[in-house]
């Protein structure tokens, strides 16, 4: 799956919340937002297009564009790509920071709670860093 920039996810957060959407209408909702100009807009919407994000309708008139991607599915590789690009030993302490600062419902929380508990019956003791070979030493 190709990277998305934080300016595509903003679309596409539109896109998927609506749908199936115009762009006219998507233009009228990001300006609501942003203060993106429609050559903006539709430059983002034609890459995400491109990178097969996004479909349209194919009608001349009242084109319609909707996303191909499921959101979750898109959320969890691109967080998955991420992590697997960090030092293993760190990232359970990157994410723990990033927890302590994201806004969570209470559900979440417990949603959370109850996969580190499944989590833990599992982890080893320490995770060993990916930074270098495996012959030399680790200096984290």
């Amino acid at each position: 799956m190709q990277e998305i920039t934080p300016s595509e996810w903003r679309l596409m957060r539109v896109i998927w919340t609506l749908k199936f959407v115009t762009s006219a209408k998507l233009i009228k909702v990001m300006q609501e937002m942003t203060e993106w100009s429609p050559s903006t807009i539709k430059t983002l919407l034609k890459r995400l297009e491109a990178k097969g994000f996004v479909a349209n309708n194919g009608e001349a008139r009242n084109r319609t564009y909707y996303a191909t991607v499921k959101e979750i599915d898109t959320m969890n590789e691109q967080l998955n790509t991420l992590f697997s690009a960090m030092c293993a030993h760190k990232t359970g302490q990157a994410l723990a920071e990033v927890l302590e600062t994201l806004s969570l419902s209470q559900n979440d929380c417990q949603h959370l709670i109850e996969v580190l508990q499944e989590k833990i019956k599992i982890a080893p003791e320490h995770i060993h860093c990916n930074c270098l070979p495996s012959d030399e030493k680790c200096c984290h």
